[in-house]
């Protein structure tokens, strides 16, 4: 697993997104898709600013009440889907 403290992702510019109930809905403007972001990958989708992901490994693990080691392979996970359909950069 990569040390997700160094990445600094951010989310496309190209993406429309809306949270509805607990859910992401994000709308690639580069090819229409739709994508249903749920869970980790939904928390973690909100706080991509371009900044160090050390700030949201400390920001989910101080919501959930867990150690950052606890929280950091959820949110390697997430990103890796994230990354996946192509919707970060960085």
């Amino acid at each position: 697993m990569r040390a997700v403290v160094n990445d600094a992702p951010r989310r496309c510019a190209d993406v429309n997104w809306v949270v509805v109930d607990d859910a992401v809905v994000a709308v690639d403007r580069r090819d229409g898709s739709v994508h249903q972001l749920n869970g980790a990958t939904a928390v973690v989708w909100q706080l991509l600013d371009g900044d160090p992901l050390d700030g949201v490994v400390s920001e989910v693990s101080e919501v959930l009440g867990l150690a950052p080691t606890a929280v950091a392979g959820d949110i390697e996970v997430a990103l890796g889907q994230l990354r996946a359909a192509h919707l970060i950069e960085g």
